[in-house]
């Protein structure tokens, strides 16, 4: 299972990136990730964007906002998280979570 962050989905919207077509798991948002997408779709139109991309993908319910609701995600479902997020992986890594990052052409593990 492959959790998505906010910043994964904005990436992949702004860069037109098809994740499917790198991902061949499960792919999960995380019900923190649209509230956060949510309140930036106020202000930003690629985040609306991300809301329809992110759509496309199931929902897990989680309390915990931000990041925080990303890490409980993990420890709820499982799974390796996607961001490009530095702060994010940072954390991820202090509680040696796998995650990968994006690019236009590929998925890397970090």
């Amino acid at each position: 299972m492959i959790i998505l962050d906010t910043n994964a989905l904005i990436y992949a919207t702004k860069q037109r990136v098809d994740l499917t077509r790198f991902i061949k798991e499960e792919i999960v948002v995380p019900s923190s990730v649209l509230e956060e997408l949510d309140s930036l779709s106020i202000k930003y139109s690629y985040a609306r964007i991300a809301k329809v991309l992110a759509s496309k993908f199931r929902v897990v319910h989680v309390d915990a906002k931000g990041d925080e609701g990303v890490i409980e995600a993990v420890r709820r479902y499982g799974g390796t998280v996607l961001t490009n997020d530095r702060n994010l992986i940072n954390l991820l890594k202090r509680e040696r979570i796998s995650s990968y990052s994006i690019s236009r052409s590929k998925v890397r593990t970090l």
